[in-house]
């Protein structure tokens, strides 16, 4: 109830007496309290330098080149590749724009299309990724799309194509592979 009233003379030692059982405990015991009982229970959460190796890792260490797919390519063509390959999209450029991506399901599902450039529109919304951005957030993006493979753009322009990440790749990085 004093704490109500606004009286401060216990707030202030309350206070002291809090940083002072911090202090004392920090001296006695390094390891926290919840990762000591965490060991005990046989659950071993990643430590600091785990934690900051995972978060040092960017976009920029694994990209490379790929062979875009071109818009005015016909998708009699595209459909002999998949065939050939396991990948669930690809990234679809004109000239030197990045146009977007093009998913396997599209390219599946096309009823009447000819060219690539009339299932991916210039201005078609697409998840991409900077260079300097975190792997793991790639890695959260190929997920919610569904797809293994994202096109890294330019900051100053989306649609300007830096290269590409895939998911073997992402993987590979994290140990995973």
């Amino acid at each position: 109830l004093p704490i109500l009233t606004r009286d401060y003379s216990i707030i202030v030692p309350l206070m002291i007496a809090n940083l002072i059982s911090f202090f004392v405990s920090h001296r006695l015991q390094r390891q926290p309290i919840y990762e000591a009982l965490a060991h005990q229970e046989g659950v071993y959460l990643p430590g600091e330098e785990t934690r900051e190796h995972l978060t040092r890792l960017r976009v920029s260490d694994i990209v490379r080149q790929e062979q875009p797919v071109a818009a005015g390519a016909t998708l009699e063509s595209i459909k002999q590749s998949l065939d050939d390959s396991q990948r669930k999209a690809w990234p679809v450029t004109q000239g030197n724009l990045l146009w977007g991506l093009m998913t396997r399901s599209q390219i599946e599902n096309a009823e009447g299309a000819r060219l690539v450039s009339d299932i991916v529109q210039f201005d078609s919304k697409f998840p991409y990724v900077h260079p300097d951005q975190p792997l793991s957030l790639a890695l959260e993006k190929m997920g919610l799309a569904g797809i293994d493979i994202l096109p890294v753009v330019s900051r100053a322009d989306i649609h300007k194509l830096l290269g590409v990440v895939t998911l073997p790749e992402t993987l590979d990085a994290y140990g995973l592979k």
